[in-house]
């Protein structure tokens, strides 16, 4: 055979050897893949069993500790897991179908790669390692997905947490008993959490708009305060203590009262206003400064505030002062122009008229009065002679009514004889008068008793006159028996009633002359007068009871009768002293 020949057979039977080694290869190549392809696929459906320790993630797991004691203090959270409730196992709830997906994109991925890597010419380490890179970023992902889910389930339990606080906290503020959630067989964290927040927006909403209506309240009441000139009252400026309904209800009760305190205040100082302008009227004053016209116009420009009430009450003190001065004044001028027209006899005629052109306590009146005061003092000077002798009769007068003696009347006679008439002997007439007037107050009602004294004497005396006259018994004869009855009743009229005013006027004097010294009439003392009138009256009967026994004894012994005498009986006006 030839040696070209041996060459180009040996030549083709050692690329027959290396095409089949190389189909040897690239199969086992193949079967490594697909195991790779494989393990990679079972690495994506089950990742956490394809990690090792060292590549798993810091987040804890989803049944850590941590997480089973924040899922154990909240009352209405995820549900406990028990042996008959088992935690599903990651992927369970996965279709099948979507797992089988993530296979056949890791299959189809390799195959893409190997493709790409045959025509790069990768070698079987190189696609080794780029594939243990592959799987390897992988890991990551599902690494991190994993601790992002756990991340988010915690964050979503903290919220929970803080929400149920928040509710917690809302519910106590606002005085409302918090809903429980309404589906417990499904409390994982996506069913409870939106309603949780749902019931949240419901509690913050009632807490805003009572926030809102208290804020209101608050700017009413603090006007009101500002108004009123009072300091605020720290507590309820606080809103957050007033947003359960019984705090809502006092803040508002504080309203009420604040608006009762406004109107109480704003009818005192309207009360005032009226009260001076009142006085500005009665006082005819005129109004000049600003505080004077403020208070004319009504008062509102002032304010309701303390200030306010100081300066309206001051002013009310000052105007009030004033109508005291002017009323005494009136008073001190009264008193001598009242005096001056009854002793001037001024008509009342003028009187009157003099009144109804000066009405109030205006400058002009109390100019007016001291006016006519001036001019009934002229008018009295010239008429000095007359009044004092109208005084003069006033004493005589005085002296009569109460039986002055001579001598008593001459002690003022003198001490005001043949003087020049002025102001003082005016004066001292008046003074006499004056005490005379004050002593015949004190005798009168003595005087009265003495008069139905002397009139019962003067009855007396007509009795016994009666009884000493034979010839009334023609006459009753004549008249019948009621003369009779008359003067039987006159008789027991004067026997009672003289001893009971007898006992009466020395109880009266006797009184008198405790307090004021002796009591006379014609200057001497009347006790001593009624004593000497009722001895006189009981000699005199007893003078007649004997002269009767005279008479009855001589007619006996036939004596001729004598004549008798006719004195005035004892005890009557006519009869001596």
């Amino acid at each position: 055979m030839p040696k070209k020949k041996r060459r180009t057979k040996k030549k083709t039977k050692n690329q027959k050897r290396r095409n089949e080694k190389k189909i040897k290869i690239e199969k086992k190549r193949k079967e490594e893949i697909d195991s790779m392809g494989d393990d990679f696929a079972a690495k994506i459906a089950s990742p956490r069993n394809s990690l090792n320790e060292k590549d798993r993630p810091n987040t804890p797991p989803l049944e850590s500790e941590s997480n089973r004691n924040s899922q154990e203090e909240m009352t209405d959270s995820v549900p406990q897991q028990t042996a008959s409730n088992p935690p599903p196992a990651v992927g369970e709830g996965l279709p099948k179908v979507e797992l089988e997906k993530l296979v056949d994109l890791s299959k189809e991925t390799t195959e893409k790669l190997n493709q790409v890597w045959d025509e790069i010419g990768l070698s079987d380490e190189e696609r080794v390692l780029q594939l243990e890179s592959l799987i390897h970023s992988v890991e990551n992902v599902f690494t991190q997905k994993v601790a992002d889910e756990v991340a988010m389930r915690d964050e979503s339990i903290e919220e929970i947490k803080c929400i149920e606080k928040e509710i917690t906290n809302l519910s106590s503020q606002l005085g409302m008993e918090r809903e429980q959630f309404p589906h417990p067989e499904k409390g994982h964290v996506m069913v409870k959490l939106p309603w949780l927040r749902n019931h949240l927006k419901q509690f913050q909403a009632m807490r805003e708009e009572r926030l809102v209506h208290l804020t209101e309240l608050k700017t009413k009441l603090c006007k009101i305060w500002d108004e009123l000139g009072t300091k605020h009252d720290e507590n309820l400026l606080n809103l957050e203590n007033f947003l359960h309904q019984d705090g809502f209800d006092m803040y508002e009760s504080h309203l009420i009262q604040a608006n009762h305190d406004k109107a109480r205040r704003e009818a005192a100082i309207q009360e005032t206003v009226r009260d001076i302008n009142a006085l500005f009227s009665e006082l005819e004053y005129r109004v000049a400064s600003d505080l004077d016209v403020s208070i004319v116009q009504g008062g509102e420009s002032l304010g309701i505030d303390m200030h306010a009430v100081d300066v309206l009450s001051a002013r009310a003190t000052e105007l009030t002062e004033l109508k005291m001065e002017r009323q005494e004044k009136l008073k001190e001028l009264g008193s001598q122009i009242s005096p001056l027209w009854a002793k001037l006899g001024v008509p009342d005629t003028i009187r009157e008229r003099f009144f109804e052109e000066n009405p109030g306590l205006g400058e002009a009146v109390i100019l007016n009065c001291e006016i006519e005061l001036e001019r009934l003092l002229t008018m009295k000077q010239e008429r000095m002679g007359e009044l004092i002798a109208a005084e003069r009769a006033k004493i005589e007068n005085l002296w009569d009514e109460m039986q002055y003696a001579t001598d008593q009347r001459q002690t003022f006679l003198q001490a005001h004889a043949g003087v020049t008439p002025s102001e003082e002997i005016l004066e001292a007439h008046e003074q006499e008068v004056s005490v005379l007037e004050m002593q015949a107050t004190l005798y009168r009602p003595i005087l009265k008793s003495i008069s139905k004294y002397e009139h019962l004497c003067e009855d007396r005396a007509e009795v016994d006159a009666t009884a000493r006259d034979k010839s009334r018994y023609l006459s009753r004869a004549r008249q019948g028996p009621s003369q009779l009855q008359q003067e039987l009743a006159r008789a027991r009229k004067v026997e009672k009633g003289i001893p009971i005013v007898v006992e009466r006027i020395k109880a009266a004097i006797k009184e008198y002359e405790d307090l004021h010294g002796p009591f006379e009439l014609n200057g001497k003392s009347y006790r001593e007068t009624l004593e000497e009138n009722e001895a006189a009256y009981l000699a005199q009967k007893e003078a007649e009871k004997e002269e009767k026994k005279a008479k009855k004894a001589a007619g006996k012994a036939g004596n001729t009768r004598g004549p008798v005498s006719k004195r005035a009986p004892l005890g009557t006006r006519n009869s001596p002293a």
